[in-house]
């Protein structure tokens, strides 16, 4: 799975109605979607995969400067994440 984050989004009035004013890690976007990639099943010892995203970046994000890309393999199966990186 790869995402891109808003690392952080501070306004000076809270935007809804919980009174909150400051966000960090707000996923944007999911790169190609939700569903993410699929990933072989088995590896190697010194095997690699290189994924390449070749997207606009939304209209929608606050802060160019806060952007981050986090990427996570996971097992969708239960769940569970085995590597990640930011």
């Amino acid at each position: 799975h790869i995402a891109l984050v808003e690392k952080e989004i501070l306004f000076c009035s809270a935007p809804g109605t919980n009174g909150e004013e400051d966000f960090y890690g707000v996923m944007r976007k999911m790169y190609p979607n939700a569903a993410g990639t699929a990933l072989p099943a088995s590896w190697n010892i010194g095997d690699t995969q290189t994924i390449t995203v070749a997207e606009a970046v939304p209209s929608y994000i606050y802060g160019f400067q806060n952007l981050a890309v986090v990427a996570f393999v996971q097992n969708d199966g239960n769940k569970e994440v085995l590597l990640t990186a930011i």
